[in-house]
C-alpha cells in the first residue's frame, strides 16, 4: 500500500496569489512574476526538507527545511506568470546536505495557469512509493506542456521526455536529466552501461568477448570415451560465466566444437540457449568404436535468437540428443579447449 505525505489533509496546497513587483532577486527585469503560499500539516517522521519547483517561462525550484510532525507556511517567489508546471518531492535530510540523494516522497507534476489578476489553487499529493524510488502514477488531470528541462509534456499518467533524453533518477524536479544519446553509464536506455569507449548516438561502441572452455564447462557428460572425447546419453553441452561489463545484449554469438553422436548417421537436433530452443543443428555421425570426432562445427546465433543471453551472468547451451541412450559428446579441440566461444556485443 502507498503512503501519502500529508500536508493540508491530503496534499501541498498552494495558492498563487497574483503578481509582485519585478524587484524581485529571481526575476527578469520587468518580468511580472508570482507568488505562492504552501501549508504543510503534520510532517511525517522520514522528511526534513521539501523541495518545490515551477517551471515556465523560467525555472525556479526552492527548498525548505520542516520539523518532524509540525506545520509550516512556506512562502514561494518569483514564479513566472504563464502556464507553469508544479513538481514536488521530499528528502529524508536537510535541504543544505541534499546533495544527490534521492527523494523519499515525490508526486506527480501538475500543470496551471498562472495570472497577475487571478489566484489559482494547485495541490500536489506526494506519495511513498514502496521500495523508496520509481516512478508514481497519481491522475491529476489536465495535461500540457511542462517547462522543466528536456520534457515534452505531461498528463494525468506522467510526462513523456523529449527524444534523446530519459529520466533515470527517477525525479521530475530535474525533468529528464541524461543524454541518453551521449552517456556511456545510460547509453540508449537508464542503465545500459558501454563496457568500453564512449556511448554514440545511444550505442555503445562494438565489443568482442572471446572464451574457451575446457572439461569443467562441459554439462551433461557422465562417462568419458577415452582420448579425451567425453559422452552422455542424454542433452550435453557448456555453461560459462559471461565476462563482458556490460549491460548491452550481444549481437552474434559464435560457438565452434567438435562433436558427434556414436553409431549413427547425421541427424538434426535442436539448439538449447539458456533453456530456449534457438535453431537447429546437425550432428555428424561417428562410427561404434567411439573413435575421437576431431572435425570442427560451429554454431552461429543472432538477433532473437540471443534474447535469453545474460551479458555478465551465467549462460549454457546445449544440443538435445534425437536418439536418447545414444553416446553423444565432444571431442577436445585443441588441448584441454572442448570449445571457443565468440561474442560480439
Amino acid at each position: 500500500m502507498k503512503n501519502v505525505l500529508a500536508i493540508r489533509g491530503i496534499g501541498l496546497s498552494m495558492a498563487i496569489a497574483g503578481s509582485i513587483a519585478c524587484s524581485s532577486a529571481t526575476a527578469p527585469k520587468g518580468e511580472e512574476v508570482g507568488q505562492a503560499a504552501a501549508t504543510i500539516t503534520q510532517v511525517p517522521p522520514d522528511v526534513q526538507c521539501v523541495r518545490i519547483t515551477v517551471a515556465g517561462t523560467t525555472t525556479v525550484t526552492r527548498s525548505f527545511d520542516v520539523g518532524t510532525a509540525q506545520s509550516s507556511v512556506l512562502t514561494l517567489t518569483g514564479l513566472p506568470i504563464g502556464t507553469d508546471t508544479f513538481v514536488g518531492d521530499a528528502l529524508p535530510v536537510p535541504c543544505g546536505a541534499a546533495g544527490s540523494t534521492r527523494p523519499t516522497w515525490v508526486s506527480q507534476p501538475v500543470v496551471a495557469a498562472v495570472s497577475a489578476d487571478a489566484a489559482v489553487n494547485v495541490t500536489l499529493v506526494l506519495l511513498q512509493p514502496a521500495n523508496g524510488q520509481g516512478n508514481v502514477a497519481v491522475d491529476f488531470g489536465g495535461g500540457g506542456g511542462s517547462g522543466l528541462p528536456h520534457v515534452a509534456g505531461c498528463d494525468g499518467s506522467g510526462c513523456t521526455c523529449t527524444t534523446g533524453f530519459a529520466n533515470c533518477d527517477a525525479t521530475l524536479t530535474n525533468g529528464c536529466e541524461v543524454d541518453v544519446s551521449s552517456d556511456s553509464s545510460n547509453c540508449g536506455a537508464c542503465g545500459v552501461h558501454c563496457a568500453v569507449g564512449a556511448c554514440q548516438n545511444g550505442s555503445c561502441p562494438p565489443t568482442q568477448e572471446t572464451l574457451s572452455l575446457d572439461s569443467s564447462n562441459l554439462d551433461g557428460h557422465s562417462f568419458s570415451c577415452g582420448n579425451g572425447f567425453f559422452c552422455g546419453t542424454g542433452d550435453i553441452g557448456f555453461h560459462w560465466q559471461d565476462t563482458a561489463a556490460t549491460t548491452v545484449a550481444p549481437t552474434s554469438l559464435q560457438i565452434t566444437f567438435a562433436h558427434g553422436i556414436d553409431c549413427a548417421g547425421a541427424l538434426t537436433s535442436s539448439v538449447i540457449l539458456n533453456g530456449t530452443v534457438v535453431t537447429s543443428y546437425t550432428l555428424p555421425g561417428f562410427d561404434c568404436t567411439c573413435n575421437p570426432f576431431s572435425v570442427p562445427e560451429t554454431i552461429t546465433l543472432s538477433g532473437a535468437a540471443l534474447a535469453s543471453y545474460v551479458p555478465g551472468g551465467t549462460n549454457a547451451l546445449s544440443i538435445q540428443n534425437p536418439s536418447p541412450g545414444t553416446c553423444e559428446g565432444f571431442n577436445a579441440l585443441n588441448g584441454s579447449t572442448y570449445a571457443t566461444l565468440v561474442v560480439n556485443f
